[in-house]
């Protein structure tokens, strides 16, 4: 991620910066993720270079403090009144099938509290390679949803503070851990092809969920598929191409690259990179919502889309 976090109002009016970029107090070198607690209105920011996680006041930008990392954290996620940190390692196999890969810590002074989640769980790899950039799934503030690139469980948090099973996707074609020791899988795009060629199912992400439906998606071969859960009905359905019809017209998610940002259970946002605009331009420019988006000038940084659950 490694840029510097802002906050604008909900019409994308800039309000301040958080932090700065730097090792001084109340900045950060390099920022890999972040996370909020809203109840307290504060964000919580990972420091990959500094080992650290730093606090501020989301309203004001003010700087609270700082926590050192036990782990090498790649992502962090609040939930019950503590942040859990995902840190992988650069190796495989049963000689690493002891190690804990998610830690439920203090935010106040950064102690572990409790590990979850050994490496068997993602077929006995510690790699952090993530389709969604994130071992965390979107959801809504306060709500807990964790997948890694080989696991075929969802994992969710508990009352109580206990990870457990949310959803399971059974699958003859996910891939397993002897895939894995068989490919001699390695963290890079090559390994990842080799997967790809031989059609194994892996990478849950873009988890949506409303009151009746859970959506998330896959990657199986080189093209993602999505499954629509209906909870009254108990089944689900694989769908290969997700049509936006609430553009008015039948697009292709994936032809318009729209990232997916998130949800708060009653709609999802997206992302549209500001150098996505240019290729869209020709196709849906003309037609809502984006005929109301006008671009300024080059300091146009993107536009977020929020959709509505039906």
């Amino acid at each position: 991620m490694s840029g510097i976090s802002y906050v604008f109002d909900r019409n994308g009016k800039f309000l301040h910066a958080i932090g700065a970029k730097g090792n001084g107090k109340g900045e950060y070198a390099d920022l890999l993720d972040f996370t909020c607690d809203s109840g307290e209105g504060l964000i919580y920011i990972l420091d990959g270079k500094g080992g650290k996680i730093h606090s501020y006041s989301i309203s004001e930008g003010e700087y609270k403090k700082s926590v050192d990392c036990s782990n090498e954290y790649v992502n962090i996620k609040y939930a019950q009144s503590c942040l859990y940190c995902y840190h992988p390692s650069l190796n495989i196999g049963e000689a690493h099938a002891a190690r804990f890969l998610l830690d439920r810590i203090e935010p106040s002074d950064g102690k572990i509290l409790e590990q979850y989640l050994t490496s068997g769980y993602n077929k006995g790899s510690c790699h952090p390679l993530m389709f969604n950039g994130s071992a965390f799934l979107g959801t809504e503030s306060g709500t807990f949803r964790l997948a890694l690139i080989f696991a075929n469980q969802v994992m969710a948090l508990d009352k109580d503070g206990k990870v457990y099973p949310y959803l399971t996707l059974n699958s003859r074609n996910w891939v397993s851990e002897d895939d894995l020791k068989e490919f001699g899988f390695r963290s890079d795009h090559k390994s990842l092809a080799v997967l790809f060629s031989r059609r194994k199912a892996l990478g849950m992400s873009d988890f949506m969920e409303s009151e009746k439906h859970i959506l998330l998606s896959y990657m199986q071969g080189f093209s993602r598929s999505h499954i629509l859960y209906d909870k009254a009905k108990e089944c689900a359905f694989v769908v290969r191409r997700l049509t936006d019809d609430l553009l008015g017209s039948k697009v292709d998610f994936g032809s318009m690259n729209l990232q997916y940002a998130g949800s708060d259970g009653k709609g999802v946002y997206f992302f549209l990179p500001p150098g996505d605009i240019d290729s869209m331009s020709n196709q849906l420019w003309n037609s809502p919502p984006f005929s109301r988006l006008h671009v300024a000038d080059n300091a146009f940084n993107g536009a977020v889309f929020y959709y509505e659950f039906k």
